[in-house]
């Protein structure tokens, strides 16, 4: 149709019961578009595997973010910490390379 809201007959007149008395019917088109997609190579996020592995449609690997856990202050704290710690390792290695040589630092 050309002009879809024009159409007669079609609505609902509570949509929020219609859909509570469907849900299933619904889910169950929504999990057939969503098989088609992946057949068609689609990957889903993160969120909707998710949901596929509830439903029992793909397999979601377990994931492990020990970080996130950390509070942002703590977490960046410990960036700010290893960047120390890796000029420090830095200036180090260059200062035994240039006492081997018997030179002076090369200029960073």
């Amino acid at each position: 149709m050309d002009r879809p809201w024009l159409r007669e007959g079609f609505r609902h007149e509570n949509l929020r019961q219609w859909v509570d008395e469907n849900r299933a019917l619904l889910l169950w088109a929504a999990l057939t578009l969503i098989k088609a997609w992946l057949a068609k190579g689609a990957l889903p996020t993160d969120r909707v595997l998710r949901f596929l592995d509830e439903a029992g449609v793909m397999k979601r690997e377990k994931r492990n973010n020990p970080h996130r856990a950390v509070p942002r202050k703590e977490r960046k704290a410990q960036a700010e910490e290893a960047v120390k710690a890796a000029a420090a390792a830095k200036s180090a290695a260059a200062a035994k390379s240039a006492a081997a040589t018997g030179g002076t630092p090369p200029a960073s």
